[in-house]
């Protein structure tokens, strides 16, 4: 049911972005050819001022009787006397290619419903970046904001690469802060084949970098020298749950919570809810997060995720309660938790609105 439920929308979404970048691209044709009009007409009447005066006959005298009739007359003799005049008070704005202010606004807010749309997606089940969407900052928000505000859809293709092509193209502002010392921990690593920390460390990055192909060796080498680290064992379930092997990466984090139930303050059973809820297996992932909320009942992606649950299972009033238990949540934390959970606080908004 989530499924299809995620699906529909992902398909709303598509049709709506597709049938505005038709109408932007009217739109701007329009624009350009009423822009080019008022050129011409500008261009006709600067050539008619420029022409030289033609002298004009002795007037007649004007008789009494017609006196009376100045008054009707004058409309008549203002349109002869000046006619571009007339013509270009009549000119309309151009259409604008945006069609005005509330337009921009509601594109901005379509914006942001895709960027908290897809961090929310990749986050879901990585455990790094915290869901901050630095990716999409840059190939979603960067060409959006442009396309919106300087009134070109060209920069729309951008998004469309960026969406697109997500599973191989870099996130610009990751690779230009981790690029020194991703450097300096493969040179380690190539220096000393045994150590263990420098591939942990590594590993981390290209994980926050969603390059889990990259990190599984990494961490499967590290873990054939140290096979009791809890760590290394967790990190290798994220990087199967990033790739998608779901049934694998439940039998890591399970191996973790039975070793030491409380390893991580709990965060083995979050992203093992993770991989149950893609597996849809509902009741699993309720229990991995009943363990998880336990140990973290400040957590509102613990509580917003026990309402992606519910929902899987089709109870809707369960899925209510706990969108409103996560906002409530999140009022009652400390500030600074406040500014590490607000992605999830406004994901429990938009749920709520969108259902």
């Amino acid at each position: 049911m989530a499924g299809s439920h995620t699906e529909r929308w992902i398909w709303l979404a598509s049709l709506l972005g597709f049938t505005s970048l038709l109408v932007l691209w009217s739109n701007h044709t329009q624009a350009a050819s009423a822009a080019q009009q008022v050129w011409n007409q500008s261009a006709a009447l600067a050539e008619l001022q420029a022409s030289p005066p033609q002298a004009a006959p002795n007037p007649a005298p004007i008789a009494p009787d017609s006196l009376s009739g100045e008054d009707d007359d004058e409309d008549d003799d203002e349109g002869a006397l000046s006619p571009p005049h007339r013509q270009r008070r009549g000119y309309a704005a151009a259409p604008s290619f945006m069609g005005g202010m509330f337009s921009r606004y509601g594109y901005t807010i379509l914006m942001a419903l895709a960027y908290f749309y897809f961090t929310s997606r990749d986050s879901r089940g990585s455990g790094f970046a915290n869901g901050r969407g630095t990716y999409y900052l840059f190939w979603l928000v960067g060409p959006a904001l442009l396309a919106i505000f300087l009134e070109h859809p060209a920069f729309l293709g951008v998004v469309a690469v960026g969406l697109v092509a997500r599973p191989w193209l870099p996130d610009p502002l990751l690779y230009l802060r981790y690029m020194a010392r991703t450097r300096r921990l493969e040179s380690e690593i190539r220096v000393n084949r045994a150590n263990i920390t420098a591939r942990r460390d590594l590993s981390l990055i290209w994980l926050e970098k969603r390059r889990a192909k990259r990190a599984l060796p990494l961490v499967e080498e590290a873990l054939a020298q140290d096979a009791n680290s809890l760590q290394l064992l967790q990190l290798r379930g994220v990087c199967l749950l990033q790739l998608r092997r779901y049934e694998e990466a439940v039998g890591c984090f399970v191996d973790v919570v039975q070793r030491d139930p409380r390893h991580g303050f709990g965060e083995p059973y979050l992203r093992a809810a993770d991989a149950l809820i893609a597996l849809k297996r509902w009741d699993d992932a309720e229990d991995a997060l009943e363990h998880f909320v336990t140990e973290n009942r400040s957590s509102v992606e613990g509580q917003y995720k026990r309402a992606l649950v519910a929902r899987g299972r089709g109870d809707r009033p369960a899925f209510k309660q706990n969108l409103r238990e996560a906002r409530n949540l999140y009022r009652e934390v400390p500030r600074y938790q406040q500014r590490r959970q607000f992605s999830w606080y406004v994901r429990a908004l938009f749920s709520s609105v969108l259902g």
